[in-house]
């Protein structure tokens, strides 16, 4: 015996009705009384019926950290990094650094949740989600790959046992819409000769809206194609049909991890809870980004929208409002530097 519903008939003033299934009849209940009714042979088979969404995106830290940060299963991890990093000698093994762990997530303070790995020849990895772009994260990103790379190094050793450190940033959103191009690797390099200080610090962002490929395309598409579009559209896709699209054992425990997710409640709850705490948080970045953009053009000067965002920072922390005046006196340079300093205060006041 199974009940679906509640659900509203048609032209029935939003009367409530009850279905229910026994054997092979089906019969429908407006609360007084039950009526036979003829059901479609295709919906008698379960296995038959539609399979839904999963609705869980890949693209919220938590599904995202699950899914590539579990230490029992690393080739996720090893594939991602090889499909971005293309590196002449591919990753083979991998040491987590920091794996899941179900405790990061259970309070409502959002902070920046990333992967860090070594490969067997020591080479450092870090990799981020981030939903938006903003003000300071290509900053932010650099510092980060330089604190990996000179992190490394404890007293007494030589610099010739530093090893690669690689930063990527996975983007869901346009950082430079001017370029077409997705994948930004930055690194040194002569801009004269071209000569590049191999094997020190790169960092890497990938804008994932701008990959344009489609379901069809996905048997001809680049591993890093296939990776970005089930990051952006798992939630879109049943697990069966998921398994269908990625059948490569690469994606297996990917898939398998958006399953867990949707069949366990625990998770599902964390999963929830850091979804909203990231949507609001962009939220309140995009609405500051506008209030200070609106500030800026009734100051009718040059500067004028970078003081209205410094003011609903500090709005926003709740520090003391810096009078007009005393941010006139200021260089566009202090005052970039000054954005970006309460920018990153706003995202980890409640780390």
């Amino acid at each position: 015996m199974a009940l679906f519903g509640p659900v509203v008939r048609p032209m029935s003033s939003a009367l409530e009705v009850f279905v229910l299934l026994i054997g092979r009849r089906c019969f429908v209940s407006d609360l007084n009384f039950w009526y036979p009714v003829r059901i479609h042979s295709s919906l008698r088979d379960p296995s038959t019926m539609p399979s839904l969404p999963s609705g869980i995106s890949l693209l919220v830290d938590f599904a995202f950290k699950l899914a590539f940060a579990n230490p029992k299963h690393s080739g996720p991890l090893i594939a991602l990094l090889n499909a971005i990093l293309e590196l002449e000698v591919p990753i083979v093994d991998i040491e987590l650094l920091n794996p899941f762990n179900e405790k990061d997530f259970q309070d409502a303070k959002l902070s920046v949740l990333d992967i860090k790995a070594r490969d067997a020849h020591g080479a450092l990895f870090n990799i981020e989600m981030q939903l938006t772009s903003s003000e300071g994260l290509v900053k932010r990103m650099v510092f980060y790959s330089c604190s990996l790379y000179v992190g490394q190094l404890l007293e007494g050793q030589y610099y010739t046992e530093l090893r690669p450190a690689y930063t990527i940033c996975l983007l869901d959103d346009v950082l430079w819409s001017e370029e077409r191009e997705c994948h930004h690797r930055f690194r040194f390099e002569d801009s004269r000769t071209g000569r590049v200080l191999a094997e020190t610090i790169e960092v890497h962002f990938l804008e994932l809206p701008k990959y344009n490929k489609n379901a069809i395309e996905l048997a001809s598409a680049s591993a890093i194609e296939n990776w970005v579009y089930l990051l952006r559209h798992a939630q879109e896709y049943s697990i069966e049909e998921l398994r269908s699209l990625f059948p490569s054992a690469e994606y297996r425990s990917v898939i398998n991890t958006v399953e867990e997710i949707q069949m366990k409640t625990e998770y599902r709850e964390l999963y929830d809870s850091r979804q909203k705490a990231q949507l609001d948080e962009a939220w309140r970045l995009a609405a500051a980004e506008k209030k200070g953009r609106q500030e800026g053009r009734q100051e009718g000067r040059q500067e004028g929208e970078s003081i209205g965002r410094v003011k609903t920072y500090q709005e926003l922390l709740g520090d003391r409002i810096t009078p007009d005046e005393e941010l006139s006196r200021m260089s566009s340079e202090q005052l970039t530097s000054t954005i970006s300093d309460l920018q990153s205060r706003l995202r980890k006041r409640n780390a």
